[in-house]
C-alpha cells in the first residue's frame, strides 16, 4: 500500500513526502473520505488512478491521455491532430465532473506545443506529445504511469482502460485482456495488418465487460507481474474492431524509442516513467 494512505494531510511538503517513489502506483484502497459511494466492479474512486488526464477542446472534453512526466502528456495523434495549442487544455486529478468538493483539487494546465510522430499519416504512427506550459504539481490525485519496455513483465490478461462518458459524471473503468499477435492480425483490416500480419505499431485486447466505452487517447494499462498496484501503460486508444469485442491500440513497446528520442533531449527524468531507474 503507497505510504501516503497512512495520513491524510492537506499541508503541500507533507503531502509530497508521503507520496510512494516511481511511477504507476494505483491508489486502490483510497480512504473512504474520498469517495461519496462505495465502488462496484467498473466504477472508480477518487485518486485510483493519478495519471489520467482529460484534454479540452475549447473547454469541451475531447479525449484521453496520459501523464508521464510533469509537464508531458501521452496520447493519440489523431486525438489532437489540427488543432492549435491555444485551443487545448489539459486536466488532471479530477474525479467527479460535476462536482469540486474532492479533498485534493484537480489541477488544468496550458499546452505550450505539441510533438506528433513525423510518419502520422491519419492511421500509423498515431502518438503525440503533449508539452504543458507549467509542470503539474505532484500530489494523491496526480502522478505519473509507467511506460512499456522489453524488461516489463505485464498480467495481460488484467488490464485497464478509464473513459469519462458523455451520460456520467465520474470515470469508468473497463476491463481488457491483451490479444495474442496471431489472433489480432487475422481479425485487423489493411492497414493495421498487412497479409495477416499485424503492424509492430499496434495490439489489440479484447474487452471483459458488457457496453464498455473507450476515451480516444486514453492509455491501456497493466499490473506488473509481482507488483499488482504498480500499472505499466502498454497501449493508446485508437479504435475499436468493427463487430469484435476487441479494440486496437498504438503499441507502446514499439514507439519507446521514439519517446526516448523525444524527451532525452529535454532532459526529462526518466524515473518519472520508467519502473526500473
Amino acid at each position: 500500500m503507497p505510504p501516503w494512505h497512512a495520513k491524510v494531510s492537506t499541508d503541500t511538503t507533507s503531502i509530497r513526502q508521503m507520496l510512494p517513489l516511481g511511477c504507476g502506483f494505483a491508489n486502490p484502497q483510497t480512504p473512504d473520505r474520498f469517495s461519496d459511494k462505495p465502488a462496484d466492479a467498473q466504477s472508480t474512486r477518487f485518486g485510483e488512478f493519478p495519471w489520467l488526464i482529460k484534454i479540452m477542446f475549447k473547454n469541451e472534453f475531447l479525449g484521453g491521455g496520459t501523464l508521464i512526466a510533469p509537464d508531458i502528456v501521452l496520447t493519440a495523434a489523431s486525438l489532437i491532430d489540427g488543432k492549435s495549442n491555444d485551443s487545448l487544455t489539459v486536466v488532471a486529478g479530477e474525479w467527479n465532473a460535476n462536482s469540486e468538493t474532492e479533498i485534493y483539487p484537480h489541477l488544468e494546465r496550458s499546452v505550450q506545443s505539441v510533438i506528433q510522430h513525423a510518419q502520422f499519416d491519419g492511421i500509423v504512427n498515431d502518438i503525440a506529445l503533449l508539452v504543458l506550459r507549467s509542470s503539474f504539481s505532484r500530489q494523491p490525485n496526480i502522478h505519473t504511469v509507467c511506460l512499456d519496455t522489453p524488461q516489463t513483465v505485464v498480467q495481460q490478461e488484467r488490464c485497464l482502460s478509464v473513459a469519462w462518458t458523455q451520460t456520467g459524471s465520474l470515470p469508468r473503468q473497463n476491463r481488457l485482456a491483451v490479444q495474442a499477435r496471431d489472433e489480432c492480425s487475422r481479425r485487423m483490416p489493411s492497414p493495421f495488418a498487412q497479409d495477416n500480419k499485424l503492424d509492430a505499431g499496434f495490439i489489440c485486447a479484447t474487452h471483459l465487460d458488457d457496453s464498455p466505452v473507450l476515451n480516444m487517447g486514453a492509455a491501456l494499462f497493466c499490473p506488473m507481474e509481482g507488483m499488482p498496484n504498480q500499472y505499466t501503460q502498454v497501449g493508446i486508444v485508437i479504435g475499436s474492431i468493427n463487430r469484435t469485442s476487441s479494440g486496437v491500440f498504438v503499441n507502446m513497446n514499439h514507439y519507446m524509442p521514439w519517446i526516448f528520442l523525444q524527451l532525452g533531449p529535454r532532459g526529462t527524468d526518466l524515473r518519472h516513467y520508467l519502473p526500473f531507474v
